[in-house]
């Protein structure tokens, strides 16, 4: 019972609390917004400059959903990439980055990739991940 009530909608204190967020000042959201579409612009070039991916701007979250195709069915090393997972696998394993298989989402062309992080970090993530791609043969 505890469980059901206490997941199944915001209890009332946390809804008093939301609406207060919303009505008060709204000046960190604006700062926030601006620094997130600062970020996603980053991820989208670095995405778009590797070789072999194509990469949407996002109008929503703060994910990308980049197309890595021409990856799937190729091999790093000793590695098979079968799907998304195997490939999202790689980069965790080799890269050190999370990324989510797209196959979640039912679109094994694609990984996600959040950019809920600082610009710098960004960076380097997608720097790993274009290396590891440009030795995938």
């Amino acid at each position: 019972k505890l469980q059901g009530q206490s997941t199944s909608c915001p209890n009332s204190i946390a809804q008093h609390a939301a609406i207060t967020a919303l009505l008060g000042d709204q000046s960190e959201v604006i700062k926030m917004k601006k620094i997130f579409k600062k970020r996603r612009g980053v991820i989208v070039k670095l995405l778009n400059d590797i070789s072999n991916v194509s990469c949407f701007t996002p109008q929503g979250a703060f994910y990308v959903f980049p197309e890595v195709s021409y990856f799937i069915n190729k091999t790093y090393k000793d590695t098979q990439i079968k799907s998304s997972l195997d490939l999202s696998i790689l980069i965790l394993k080799e890269c050190h980055v999370a990324s989510v298989a797209g196959l979640a989402f039912g679109q094994d062309d694609n990984i996600r990739l959040s950019y809920a992080t600082s610009e710098k970090i960004i960076t380097e993530a997608v720097n790993r991940i274009a290396k590891i791609f440009s030795e995938i043969k």
